[in-house]
């Protein structure tokens, strides 16, 4: 219940936090919400592209509507309410959650601790160390272990054709809700116990754009180094959002003369399709820097990645510091002494296009609506429709 003395922003910006948190705490592909304001009632269905929303009903002349909408939504089933069922919470007491809790501990020992080893100075080639099983460091485990809170729930994620299972708690990163809805996890790969980066988002569903999958794929068979490795990632089958399919009819409606006399056609709602993306690297971000000559190395290696992109035939385009990582490694010498070395890599590659003869060859996806917006434009859409 929003206080009715806020203003209008105030109340919207209350309604976004709100969207926001339960988006990140429940795997969902759309929220349904009451609001009754100024006697008036209105029910909301708001995804990753936007919100539609009905029109008003007076509550004095049908009391009764609150309650029927309230029978009708008991009604529903998990997937028409919005759940995103390729998610299944990991409840206490599951052989799942049993698994989380024993891997936030390094019991074996074997974890490389960064601090306890000697950085190379130079920092020349490098490898990783030999070992059976995958090689974790310690700042690995420490966030994933930070990411189980008692306040967050955890969940099983569905990744790929083969649906492989990773097991993830709190999101390091959570976009706004009137983003693209993306959410970064350390996960946890149940078969290997490994570490890995998981993101969850809705990307542009248009042969316009290709996937961040299928990019870094590309950039990985043409040679390009220092960027994310992807290990599984695919398109969720039927997870696409609805809004531009309802407001088709209500852009042609709004169709307003400018000052010359001519028609001016609003932006249509971009179609959205549900993705997920499991990367075999778990970086240090960029300030976790211990000296000015690493954070010069890391920061050149980025620049040579960006033009070796490119000349494989992609632009990054989205090159800012929260997208500058660090790779650390370790290399062990016949004596056992371990030296750990740093190089610079470039993540979040879903912005990337193709370049033909120094020319994009892609557009910019379009910018995700506001609440505000994307609400003030289907409200006079007048088209009736049917709530099931």
């Amino acid at each position: 219940m929003v206080d009715p003395r806020r203003t209008n922003d105030e109340a919207r910006d209350i309604i976004e936090s709100v969207v926001r948190e339960v988006f990140a705490r429940q795997p969902r592909r759309w929220i349904y919400s009451i609001h009754l304001l100024e006697g008036g009632l209105y029910c909301f269905r708001r995804d990753r592209s936007g919100t539609i929303v009905s029109k008003d009903v007076a509550m004095a002349e049908d009391p009764g509507m609150l309650v029927r909408l309230l029978w009708r939504f008991s009604q529903m089933t998990d997937e028409q309410l919005g759940l995103d069922l390729t998610a299944s919470t990991v409840d206490l007491g599951s052989p799942y959650f049993a698994l989380m809790e024993d891997t936030k501990e390094d019991k074996d020992g074997q974890d490389i601790d960064l601090d306890a080893c000697e950085m190379d100075p130079f920092q020349n080639d490098h490898r990783q160390p030999s070992s059976t099983g995958p090689c974790v460091f310690a700042y690995q485990r420490r966030l994933f272990a930070d990411s189980l809170t008692d306040d967050w729930p955890r969940y099983a994620l569905e990744v790929g054709t083969e649906r492989r299972k990773y097991l993830v708690g709190k999101p390091t990163y959570i976009a706004d809700a009137h983003s693209t809805g993306t959410l970064v996890y350390i996960a946890l790969d149940p078969v290997d116990r490994s570490f890995v980066t998981l993101k969850d988002k809705w990307r542009p569903l248009s042969a316009d754009f290709e996937s961040e999958g299928d990019i870094l794929r590309t950039l990985q068979s043409r040679g390009v180094g220092g960027v994310p490795s992807a290990v599984r990632y695919g398109d969720i089958e039927g997870h696409q959002t609805w809004l531009e399919l309802y407001s088709e009819e209500n852009v042609r409606r709004k169709r307003k003369r400018d000052d010359k006399g001519t028609y001016k056609t609003p932006r249509p709602f971009e179609r959205l399709q549900h993705c997920r993306l499991v990367e075999k690297e778990v970086f240090l971000p960029l300030d976790e820097f211990t000296c000015s000559f690493q954070l010069l190395r890391v920061i050149s290696d980025c620049i040579r990645i960006h033009r070796a992109s490119y000349e494989a035939g992609y632009l990054q385009r989205d090159v800012n510091p929260s997208n500058i990582m660090i790779r650390p490694s370790v290399s062990v010498n016949a004596d056992g002494k371990r030296t750990v070395h740093y190089t610079g890599v470039l993540i979040d590659w879903d912005l990337a296009c193709r370049v033909q003869e120094g020319r994009s060859v892609q557009p910019y996806p379009p910018k995700p609506r506001s609440l505000v917006s994307s609400t003030t434009t289907v409200l006079e859409y007048s088209t009736d429709h049917t709530f099931r």
